[in-house]
């Protein structure tokens, strides 16, 4: 994993209040995805600039 990725990740773990959830609402999305890691990460950055 690259460190932006882990930089993302550790980011939108302390602003989003409940993040296993969110992270567990993408797995249906992801996998219709071309590229479900990079859905799930870009999912994460714009939702950690919401906050």
């Amino acid at each position: 994993m690259r460190l932006t990725r882990k930089k993302n990740f550790i980011e939108a773990e302390e602003k989003i209040p409940d993040f296993v959830g969110f992270l567990a609402s993408l797995a249906g999305p992801s996998r219709l995805a071309d590229k479900p890691k990079a859905y799930i990460v870009g999912a994460c950055r714009r939702k950690a600039k919401e906050y």
